[in-house]
C-alpha cells in the first residue's frame, strides 16, 4: 500500500507477523494541508496494527513551520507505543538534534543516519 501528497510520501510493506514497516518520504516544504491529507491513513494503520518500525526519509526535507512540528511531535508522542524502531534518513545536521529530542519524548528506538543504506540495515538487524 502506498499513499502520496505533494511533500510526503507513505508506503507500508509487512516486516512479520504483527509488525508493519512504513517508509515515510518527506521532501521539500511540508504545508498542513499536506498532513492532514495523510492524516487518516495514519489513523486508520495506527488502528488496525499492533507496531511499526519507521525508516523517516528526511534527505529533501526543506523544512516546515514551527507550528506544523509541534503538532507532529504531539502525534508522535501519542502514538509512541505502537512505534518500535525509527531509522531516520537526513543529510542536516539540525535533524540529529530534532531526531534526539524526538527520541526523548518518544521513548523509542530512534536513531539518525546519513546514508539510506545504513538505516536499512539497522531496522533489519532490529527485527
Amino acid at each position: 500500500m502506498s499513499i502520496s501528497y505533494p511533500s510526503i510520501t507513505i508506503s507500508v510493506a509487512r516486516q512479520q507477523a504483527g509488525v508493519l514497516r512504513l517508509h515515510c518520504k518527506v521532501a521539500g516544504e511540508v504545508t498542513d494541508n499536506d498532513c492532514a491529507n495523510v492524516a487518516p491513513m495514519c489513523n486508520i494503520l495506527m488502528a488496525q496494527n499492533d507496531c511499526f518500525d519507521v525508516l523517516l526519509d528526511m534527505s529533501q526535507f526543506q523544512h516546515c513551520d514551527l507550528k506544523l512540528l509541534y503538532k507532529k511531535l504531539k502525534l508522535a508522542v501519542q502514538y509512541r507505543h505502537l512505534f518500535r524502531h525509527v531509522a531516520i534518513w537526513g543529510t542536516d545536521t539540525w535533524q540529529v538534534s530534532i531526531a534526539a529530542l524526538t527520541a526523548r519524548l518518544q521513548l523509542t528506538d530512534m536513531h539518525f543516519f546519513e546514508y539510506r543504506a545504513e538505516a536499512l540495515s539497522w531496522l533489519d538487524e532490529q527485527a
